[in-house]
């Protein structure tokens, strides 16, 4: 009787718990927004995008809405732009308290993958046979869409794990059907790059699928930038953040 096979992707566009515990107790976590800016790179309007941690959101927001930004341009003139920001954070305890700090690690803008996003499908038996020994696998994709967010090159990332068999092609088919969002200036889409992890897992129970996502983490190197499965992380954009905000605590 074959094994059930689960793939074991969080189906969401930001994290709404704390993506890992690192060595020294430090908790870390992202939380996105889209976000609208006019000419002059002043917020106009940030939505939160997938649900983020109440508490950690209203805290965040206040002083995102102070940020100053440099907008897209067309023909060189700044215009309205509308992009996905992303926000990632380190969580401190605080000695003598209950309340924990917050310091920006990370703050990128960018295009992202929206909506649904079907997870790859493939035969158990072959799954069984191909995925490695420890019962887990995972490729990373950076994927190149145009303006309208059609993907336009689907390639595994240099430094991404090797993945056995078949199930590469699998993934890359899934996520060459998912949708991706472009940023937007001047209402016109602005062609990018995102990094996508995926991960499969091979197990009796579901137990097997939730250990294989918290291992399903890639940080791009030389920064502090990590991407979860079920997020995209942003490569290129067509805003720049002017405050300096990387490094302080709230």
């Amino acid at each position: 009787m074959f094994r059930e096979i689960f793939f074991s992707v969080s189906i969401i566009a930001a994290t709404s718990a704390f993506a890992a515990d690192k060595s020294d107790g430090v908790l870390s976590s992202t939380v996105q927004w889209r976000m609208s800016l006019d000419a002059e790179g002043h917020i106009t309007a940030l939505e939160p995008n997938g649900k983020p941690i109440d508490a950690l959101r209203q805290k965040l927001e206040p002083t995102i809405r102070n940020w100053e930004f440099v907008p897209g341009t067309v023909d060189g003139r700044p215009a309205r732009t509308d992009t996905l920001l992303s926000v990632q954070v380190a969580l401190t305890a605080m000695a003598g308290s209950d309340q924990l700090s917050v310091t920006i690690e990370d703050v990128r803008t960018g295009g992202f993958v929206a909506g649904d996003r079907k997870p790859p499908r493939f035969p158990p038996a072959e799954a069984t046979r191909l995925i490695n020994g420890s019962g887990f696998a995972s490729v990373v994709f950076e994927v190149s869409y145009d303006l309208d967010g059609k993907v336009e090159e689907v390639t595994p990332i240099a430094s991404s794990p090797a993945m056995k068999g078949r199930l590469k092609e699998y993934a890359e088919t899934a996520v060459r059907s998912w949708r991706y969002e472009p940023e937007r200036v001047a209402g016109i889409g602005v062609p990018g790059k995102v990094v996508v992890p995926l991960c499969f897992s091979v197990g009796s129970n579901r137990t097997s699928a939730q250990r294989a996502a918290e291992k399903c983490q890639w940080t791009q190197p030389g920064s502090k930038a990590s991407v979860d499965q079920g997020q995209s992380l942003a490569l290129d954009s067509s805003v720049t953040l002017k405050s300096d905000v990387i490094g302080s605590t709230l």
